[in-house]
């Protein structure tokens, strides 16, 4: 038979691992963000988001010091996400590649101050229904299967690239004359896309966009 000093002993053991165990639970599944600091930029960017909270706030500073990009693949399939928030005064300019693909219940996210955006972003974000861009380019499958996508604000877009919009419920977009460039399969399975406003002259000779059938030039 095990002795007093014995029992204490493989109890106090059992008690620790307990403790480490929930507090490891607790560490990954409480919603939460991490920031990380670039030297390079002098600022902080959202590194791990942890959890899979409904609502995230993301902050305008730590430290003292701005947060001005998402890193790449941040929220990535975080299926319970349906707002991502930013705080006041937001210095926030870059979204990184995959940052949140597989958020298939996002609906809502302010992008009229974010200036870069990465590939594949917001693939499958399902639930997304409208966002407002000012970056100069769009890259490759930044929305590919945003199935509720139909409104989108292109202000500052400069270039469209491939497949940048593809299976997105869109059923009408206007090009501004900003717009010079859009690469093939933009607009790939836009099964409801009716009518493309192209306000660029330069595009009359995209061979994309006329073997649509669906543009319609106004400049």
């Amino acid at each position: 038979m095990m002795s007093k000093k014995k029992y204490i002993m493989v109890f106090s053991i059992a008690f620790s691992l307990i403790a480490v165990c929930v507090t490891l639970v607790c560490f990954f599944t409480i919603p939460r963000i991490s920031y990380s600091y670039d030297a390079t930029t002098d600022s902080y960017y959202v590194s791990n988001v942890y959890g899979n909270a409904k609502s995230y706030t993301i902050e305008s500073s730590v430290k003292g010091k701005p947060v001005t990009k998402i890193e790449a693949r941040a929220f990535y399939q975080k299926d319970k996400i349906e707002t991502i928030l930013f705080e006041e005064n937001s210095e926030v300019v870059t979204i990184g590649r995959l940052a949140f693909s597989g958020c298939t219940k996002l609906r809502r996210i302010d992008l009229s101050h974010i200036k870069e955006i990465g590939r594949n972003a917001f693939d499958d974000c399902s639930s997304l229904e409208e966002v407002t861009l000012n970056t100069y380019q769009i890259l490759g499958s930044t929305f590919y299967g945003c199935t509720s996508l139909s409104s989108v604000s292109l202000n500052e877009v400069r270039s469209i690239g491939s497949y940048a919009f593809a299976e997105t419920g869109l059923k009408s977009i206007s090009l501004p004359v900003s717009v010079s460039i859009v690469s093939n399969d933009a607009f790939y399975h836009c099964n409801n896309l009716e009518v493309i406003y192209v306000h660029n002259p330069a595009l009359r000779s995209n061979p994309y966009l006329t073997s649509l059938g669906i543009c319609v030039f106004v400049g």
